[in-house]
């Protein structure tokens, strides 16, 4: 979700969540009611192959993961099973007795749609890791 005035990206949602689960981002503020990690906190990073290397080299090692062309990878202590942890959260479905709304709802109460914007993918991403290994 991008703001119309500003252009700047509030939140994102991705089919893979399912609709249980939306990406916000904590520096923004504004949340209640939401248990949210810390920046630079979270145990895990994902898609490690997706970042360029020499950035990647001047943060704290931490296990991650990323999607290969056989599936997720691991890297690091404990990956697989945190892993697993993130995708039992994200198929959570959502208590529809919980108060509030749902992203599609909001989207659909502001007339908004959904649209991809088919951005390329940078040089350092997964997927064009693994087309080029085939």
């Amino acid at each position: 979700m991008v703001a119309t005035c500003c252009q700047s990206l509030l939140c994102v949602d991705n089919p893979a969540y399912q609709g249980n689960v939306v990406m916000v981002f904590p520096a923004f503020g504004g949340l209640t009611g939401a248990e949210l990690t810390a920046p630079g906190k979270c145990p895990i990073r994902a898609h490690q192959t997706d970042w360029p290397e020499a950035e990647l080299a001047k943060l704290d090692s931490k296990p991650g993961f990323f999607l290969g062309a056989s599936g997720p990878q691991f890297t690091g202590p404990d990956a697989e099973k945190m892993f697993g942890e993130i995708i039992g959260i994200i198929g959570t479905k959502v208590d529809p007795e919980l108060p509030g709304q749902t992203f599609h709802e909001l989207l659909a109460e502001a007339g908004g749609k959904i649209e991809c914007l088919g951005l390329p993918e940078g040089d350092n991403s997964s997927s064009k890791k693994a087309a080029a290994a085939n």
